[in-house]
C-alpha cells in the first residue's frame, strides 16, 4: 500500500482539537474534515481526508507533528471503500464501496470551492494548465517564431531576386498560420459554459491537437474515435473537453518532450470512455524539471472535476515511463 501516491486520498485521525486547523492551514485545499462520518470513528476521535500530495515524507512529517494515525487509504483509482466491521480503526485498511469515495471526493471538491460549472473554476484551471504546459509551449512556439522572423529577414536578403524572396515569404506566411490556428485553439478553453449536450464527433482529436501543438514534433500524438458513438451525453460539452484536455496535459507534461500520448474515445456497454495512454522516450528532451509532479498535479485535478460531475475515474500505472488514465461518462441506449 503506498499511502503517497499523488491523487490517492488519505483518511487519518486525531483526538487534538488543534489539529485540523493545522493541517488545513499547511495543506491548503487537500483537507477536510469529515463531521457526518462518525460511524466510521471511534469516540473523541477527528476524521480528516487529505488529498495527498505524492510525498509520502511529507505525510509522515504531517502525522509526527500532529500526533495523528492513519486509519485508511485508497489507491489512485478513487475507490474508497467503507470500514469493515472486524477490523480495528488504527490500522491501515483498503476501503471497498466506490459511492463512499465519489461522496468524499465530491465533498472536498465542494470544500475547495471547486465546482465543475464555475465558470471561475473553468478559468482556474485553464491557467493551471497552460501554466503545466509552459515550458513546451514556449519551446514549440520559439522554433515557430524562428521561422517567421528567419525567413523574413532571407526574403529581405534576396529583394532582388522575385523567386527567392516569394519562396522565403510563403514559409513565413505558412509559420503565421500555424500560430494562429494554435492561438484560436486555446481560445476554445477560454470560453464559457454553455447548455450544449451533444458529443461532436472528433471533438477528443481538437484537444489532442491542442497539446501536440503545445508539445512540438518530437511527440507522436494519435487519436481514435469507434464507431458508434452517441450523439447525446448527459454533461456539458466544455466540460468534457476540458477533463479530457487536462488528462492529455497531464500525458503531455509527463512525456517531457519526447515519447507518444495516444487518446481513444469507445462505448462500454452503456458507458462512453475517453482514455489516453502515454509513454516517455530514452531520449526525452527535459524540457520541464519535475515534470512528473506537475503530471500528478493535472490529474489530481482532472480526479476533482470528475467526481465532482460524478463521472468515474480511473487510473492505471503513471510513473516515469508510462501510463494511463480514463473516464466514463454514462449516457442512454436510446441515444446510441
Amino acid at each position: 500500500m503506498d499511502a503517497g501516491r499523488p491523487g490517492s486520498v488519505v483518511l487519518t485521525g486525531s483526538r487534538k482539537e488543534e489539529v485540523y486547523e493545522w493541517i488545513d492551514g499547511r495543506i491548503p485545499f487537500k483537507c477536510i474534515l469529515l463531521k457526518d462520518l462518525e460511524e466510521y470513528n471511534d469516540p473523541g476521535r477527528m476524521l480528516f481526508a487529505i488529498l495527498c500530495p505524492g510525498d509520502s515524507r511529507e505525510l509522515e512529517e504531517i502525522y509526527r507533528e500532529t500526533g495523528g494515525d492513519l486509519i485508511s487509504s485508497a489507491v489512485p483509482s478513487a475507490v474508497v471503500h467503507s470500514f469493515p466491521p472486524d477490523i480495528g480503526i488504527g490500522f491501515p485498511i483498503l476501503l471497498h464501496r466506490s459511492d463512499f469515495a465519489l461522496k468524499l471526493l465530491r465533498r472536498m471538491t465542494c470544500s475547495a470551492g471547486m465546482h465543475a460549472d464555475s465558470a471561475s473554476n473553468h478559468n482556474y484551471i485553464l491557467w493551471e494548465r497552460t501554466g503545466s504546459l509552459l515550458p513546451f509551449f514556449i519551446h514549440n512556439m520559439n522554433n515557430v517564431l524562428a521561422r517567421i522572423m528567419g525567413n523574413i529577414e532571407l526574403a529581405e536578403f534576396h529583394s532582388g531576386r522575385t523567386d527567392k524572396a516569394s519562396e522565403k515569404l510563403s514559409i513565413a506566411l505558412e509559420g503565421t498560420e500555424e500560430l494562429r490556428n494554435f492561438l484560436e485553439r486555446l481560445s476554445v478553453y477560454s470560453m464559457p459554459d454553455d447548455d450544449e449536450r451533444e458529443w461532436a464527433a472528433g471533438s477528443g482529436a481538437d484537444v489532442l491537437e491542442l497539446s501536440q501543438m503545445s508539445s512540438g514534433t518530437s511527440v507522436e500524438f494519435t487519436y481514435e474515435e469507434k464507431s458508434g458513438i452517441p450523439m447525446k451525453i448527459p454533461v456539458r460539452k466544455s466540460l468534457m473537453n476540458l477533463l479530457t484536455g487536462l488528462i492529455a496535459a497531464s500525458a503531455t507534461v509527463a512525456v517531457n518532450g519526447c515519447g507518444s500520448v495516444e487518446m481513444f474515445v469507445s462505448l462500454q456497454e452503456d458507458a462512453l470512455e475517453f482514455r489516453v495512454n502515454w509513454s516517455s522516450s530514452m531520449k526525452s528532451a527535459g524540457l520541464c524539471p519535475g515534470s512528473m509532479d506537475s503530471a500528478a498535479d493535472l490529474l489530481n485535478r482532472a480526479a476533482l472535476m470528475a467526481s465532482a460531475a460524478k463521472l468515474p475515474f480511473r487510473l492505471g500505472a503513471w510513473n516515469s515511463e508510462g501510463g494511463s488514465a480514463s473516464f466514463l461518462v454514462p449516457v442512454n441506449k436510446e441515444d446510441i
